[in-house]
């Protein structure tokens, strides 16, 4: 096996051992936002961060995913581009919340 192909098999592992943790990040972040804490800024204040934080990690992961993918010429699985896609848009919804959350605290809103 060859150092690129062992390369490419490695980040399809990681690609799919990161799907299943974008569907847990789903539901976290809509736990924590719809029904947990949702007139609780102080509770999504200590939550949300955490959330932030999964999601930077995952998004860093899938822009590995789709490098190794650019660089062997191949196109990115549909389940690949939908994961990350998700993905993004979960951590700008865990941004919002956090930023809502920093509002109610101030008693701007």
């Amino acid at each position: 096996m060859t150092e690129q192909t062992s390369t490419f098999k490695q980040t399809y592992y990681l690609a799919a051992f990161s799907a299943p943790v974008v569907v847990l990040y789903a539901l976290a972040q809509s736990a924590v936002a719809l029904f947990v804490a949702p007139a609780n800024a102080q509770l999504k204040l200590v939550l949300e961060p955490y959330l932030l934080i999964l999601g930077l990690i995952l998004h860093v992961q899938w822009r590995r995913v789709g490098m190794v993918y650019q660089a062997e010429g191949l196109p990115r699985p549909a389940w690949i581009i939908a994961a990350d896609a998700l993905s993004f848009v979960i951590t700008f919804w865990a941004f919002g919340v956090l930023v809502l959350a920093f509002c109610q605290e101030a008693r701007l809103f």
